[in-house]
């Protein structure tokens, strides 16, 4: 039986209290701008503003990377306690709370996933070599493919095979969604009574974000620590 043919459109529903999956690409885009372009779409797809980012990293760059996109709390967690704790900072306003799980952190057990309040976001960040899926997610964004047959293509390719979608010309949607300079967008429904279903999209991954104004002293220990690292 053949491929099909699927024709995609634009992701126009509301990232809010989504548990989004997000890789990094592999070249040619900061994370820095690629993790904050993610946010403000989570930003401008819901109503009031987010007003906590709760960052879940203990490496240096992650950390300098955090801090820089207004992170309100920055936690290495080492355990079940630690995790705890971020749930209750997520509890006290969820339905304004982003919890960004960066590449370096602990794996969390399924119930931390379980007991994270339902209105609140998540996005876990994974390297852009990553192709595992992270069941507790509804929501996968991919990086744009800036080369056909690259490594970051077979990774996309090995995480829909993973995510069950062998039923389509996955080769053809990455060459066209290269050319629109996006990235394709999977969503996982599924519940008791409704089997699990996926559907494709693409994401505007071009978009312009405004600058973030740093302070002199995050601009300092980047600085610094790029120093060191040179000699």
């Amino acid at each position: 039986m053949g491929t099909q043919f699927i024709q995609l459109e634009e992701f126009d529903e509301s990232l809010r209290g989504r548990r989004i999956c997000a890789y990094l690409p592999t070249n040619g885009t900061n994370p820095r701008d690629y993790i904050r372009l993610i946010i403000s779409n989570v930003q401008a797809s819901g109503g009031e503003p987010l007003t906590k980012c709760i960052c879940v990293t203990g490496d240096t760059i992650y950390r300098m990377l955090a801090d820089s996109i207004g992170a309100s709390m920055i936690i290495s967690p080492k355990d079940n306690n630690d995790l705890s704790i971020i749930l209750t900072a997520t509890n006290q306003a969820p339905s304004h709370t982003l919890v960004i799980i960066f590449p370096d952190a602990i794996k969390c057990p399924d119930q931390f996933y379980q007991r994270m309040p339902a209105n609140s976001t998540l996005l876990v960040i994974k390297a852009c070599d990553d192709t595992s899926i992270l069941g507790s997610c509804n929501v996968y964004m991919m990086p744009h493919v800036r080369e056909i047959e690259s490594t970051e293509h077979h990774s996309i390719i090995r995480r829909l095979h993973a995510l069950g979608i062998t039923q389509y010309d996955l080769n053809a949607v990455i060459k066209e969604l290269r050319m629109a300079h996006a990235g394709l967008l999977v969503t996982v429904h599924s519940s008791a009574t409704m089997a699990r279903r996926t559907e494709l999209y693409w994401w505007n991954t071009s978009e312009e974000i405004p600058h973030i104004r740093r302070r002199p002293e995050i601009i300092g220990e980047i600085l610094r620590f790029l120093a060191e690292g040179m000699n």
